[in-house]
């Protein structure tokens, strides 16, 4: 293993956690177990993995299961612990100035902040955990938090019991112990006898032999469920569809050789560094956290070429994710998805398999995410770190050049059908990329159509693909906003978009056109907002306001769009589904620091009855000039559907990255020793 410090290590075998929390999913089933193997892989290799922190050792760590205990002692000491659930727990957002004039050996001053569900009512608790105190308990009229596990159950075993849908079960021929019940969010709930009531909506899935139920959708039925009741506000029954008996499945005989298990190899030396929550490499040094809600953070990222090491980022991570579906049905409308927000990216992390998520040279850690009662769980191996060789030249002349080696560190979130392997990219030249993966199963609905020219005709293809025999697997959008504090050599810093503009050429018959530069430093929000064009290009900046860089520049990083520009065609100010993900409209944005300021759609669910999260914000038109700035970038991709996603679709990938411009006096790449050095 990489050198990993002073830490606890714990030995734990290579199992798959067959795990199906109800709440910690895109969508919940009714009736199912949690396990947790042990026994590992056939063949698995052994690992380690570094155990969860007992002590923070910086004011951004997140919080220890000591710390959870006093929050909720303090709270139980007030009188709010009994009957309150926790859709958020975290660090309550320490000041940023003092964050950064701490010093190792400083005292710590910590607090916990919390949304609390109580007898129905929304409140928002901070608590001092050194003084044991509570700081303030405030009510929040209006608001929608994210899911607590206990409320699936709720919405399953009210479908199960009301006679309308049971009736249009019956429809069907079929009875609830042949379905599985499958709870989703809402998504917009803007409708006179929606707004302001806890939703949940429930869809039946046919059982069968195998676990893929989704693919076999008892479509057109849906039954609307109040949590805080237990009504059933609502069924919607648009007309019985045959439900699938089968889908597309790999066959045995048509198997092709095993691909050659390449592997990695640790290296005999390494600049790796893994200690708690702090990770060193080539220069890098950076500290990482968990959040219930956004999965897994990095903050304090500094770059040091050998000459001292430069502030660049001060936090980094996805703050929001939104999965609306195209499909008129009201069966399917209603499938604008929150996932971070409604069921949070912390809360599914995945226990990483060796040699299948993460190489087995990989440092592994465990994470520990406050459960619905604010109580500390720990989730085995949910993050690797390691060095790879990406087969890529880092660069090169003639004879001279060195191969590319990058750090990543990695973690994956599975709710419901889908899984987000979610990629923080490092390389030696001071650059930073994001990527993330979709995997998973892809979402189908059931329709009376055998082949696509038939499909075609009826016209059931219109928003989706023909994947089976009766089976369409529904067109969607993913859309990822990171958020992203730059902190070049500085807390201020300038957004300068450099336009790229024609230019004619005048008394030069071999060239009448070139074109040139023209720098804007950005003074409002609104001039920040940006999707790319590839025939209006721009370079965007954020640089230091202070000219201390080679040749008097002002250093800065670049922003790389990569292949990630997705946004979304439909109107989202007027559609209130897609109002509720109303950031997918822009690329990026720009905002002044504010530490209230977290997560894209806000830090409360959005109905899609008023704009929300970046969308409100912005609508200030604050100023950016001579600003502690946050870059919020949205990668994606529209999926339209392909026979080839079934039954287990092939990863799809998107990136962004940010590399140094006008940073360093030169490749900082010549600055990493070789091997024969």
């Amino acid at each position: 293993m990489n050198a990993v410090g002073e830490r606890r290590r714990v030995r734990r075998h290579v199992g798959v956690a067959a795990a199906c929390t109800a709440a910690l999913c895109l969508f919940a089933v009714a009736s199912c177990t949690d396990s947790d193997d042990e026994s590992g892989r056939a063949g698995a290799p052994e690992v380690e993995s570094i155990a969860v922190a007992t002590k923070p050792g910086h004011p951004l760590d997140p919080l220890t299961a000591g710390e959870l205990e006093t929050f909720r002692a303090v709270l139980d000491a007030a009188g709010y612990a009994t009957g309150s659930t926790y859709p958020y727990v975290a660090l309550d957002v320490p000041d940023k100035a003092a964050v950064l004039s701490w010093r190792s050996g400083d005292a710590l001053a910590r607090r916990a902040f919390a949304v609390v569900r109580r007898n129905g009512d929304t409140f928002e608790a901070v608590v001092d955990l050194a003084a044991r105190s509570l700081v303030s308990w405030t009510p929040r009229v209006g608001v929608e938090p994210g899911f607590a596990t206990a409320e699936f159950g709720v919405g399953s075993a009210a479908a199960r019991s009301d006679a309308r849908f049971v009736a249009g079960l019956t429809a069907r021929s079929l009875t609830v112990d042949q379905v599985v019940m499958v709870t989703f969010g809402p998504g917009s709930t803007t409708a006179p006898d929606e707004s302001g009531r806890r939703l949940v909506r429930v869809l039946p899935y046919l059982r069968g032999t195998d676990s893929n139920y989704l693919s076999r959708p008892v479509e057109g039925l849906v039954a609307t469920v109040d949590v805080e009741t237990g009504e059933v506000v609502s069924v919607t029954d648009s007309g019985a569809v045959p439900a699938p008996s089968a889908a597309a499945a790999p066959d045995p005989q048509r198997q092709r050789p095993p691909l050659a298990d390449l592997g990695f190899t640790a290296a005999d030396e390494t600049s790796l560094r893994v200690t708690d929550h702090a990770i060193e490499w080539a220069g890098w040094s950076m500290r990482w956290g968990a959040n219930r809600r956004t999965g897994i953070e990095l903050n304090s990222l500094d770059f040091d070429t050998g000459t001292g090491a430069r502030r660049v980022m001060y936090e980094a991570y996805l703050s929001d994710l939104f999965v609306p579906y195209q499909d008129p049905d009201p069966a399917w409308s209603f499938r604008t998805l929150l996932d971070s927000a409604e069921f949070g990216m912390g809360t599914t992390l995945s226990s990483l398999q060796p040699g299948i998520d993460c190489p087995t040279t990989s440092t592994f850690a465990d994470v520990l995410i406050p459960d619905d009662a604010a109580l500390a769980q720990v989730r085995p191996r949910s993050v690797c770190v390691f060095e790879r060789p990406t087969g890529n030249v880092a660069y090169r002349h003639e004879s001279v050049g060195a191969a590319e080696i990058e750090l990543v560190v990695r973690w994956i979130s599975t709710i419901g059908n889908y899984d987000y392997i979610v990629d923080y990219v490092f390389g030696a030249d001071g650059s930073i990329r994001f990527h993330v993966f979709a995997a998973g199963v892809v979402l189908q609905k059931g329709v009376d159509a055998h082949t696509a020219d038939e499909a075609q005709r009826v016209g059931v293809d219109d928003h989706g693909v023909l994947v089976g025999d009766g089976l369409v697997a529904t067109n969607h959008d993913h859309y990822m906003n990171f958020r992203l504090d730059l902190d070049v050599d500085q807390t201020v810093n300038e957004l300068v978009r450099e336009r790229i503009v024609a230019e004619p050429v005048a008394s030069n018959p071999g060239r009448t056109s070139i074109w040139r530069t023209e720098a804007e430093v950005v003074a409002t929000e609104s001039a920040a907002r940006y999707t790319p064009d590839p025939r209006a290009p721009e370079r965007i900046l954020i640089r230091s306001t202070a000219s201390n860089g080679p040749a008097g520049h002002r250093p800065g990083y670049e922003l790389d769009v990569g292949d990630a520009v997705a946004v979304s065609p439909a109107p989202n100010s007027s559609d209130p589904g897609m109002r509720r993900g109303g950031w997918a409209a822009e690329t990026l944005w720009v905002t002044p620091h504010a530490a209230a300021e977290r997560f894209a759609s806000g830090l409360y669910v959005p109905s899609g009855a008023a704009d929300a999260g970046l969308v409100e914000w912005t609508a200030q038109n604050r100023s950016l000039a001579e600003s502690d700035l946050v870059m919020w970038f949205s990668v994606g991709f529209h999926h339209i559907v392909r026979t080839e996603d079934l039954p287990s679709m092939p990863a799809h990938e998107a990136h962004f990255g940010l590399f140094p411009a006008n940073a360093y006096p030169y490749n900082p790449f010549l600055d990493v020793a070789s091997a024969a050095d």
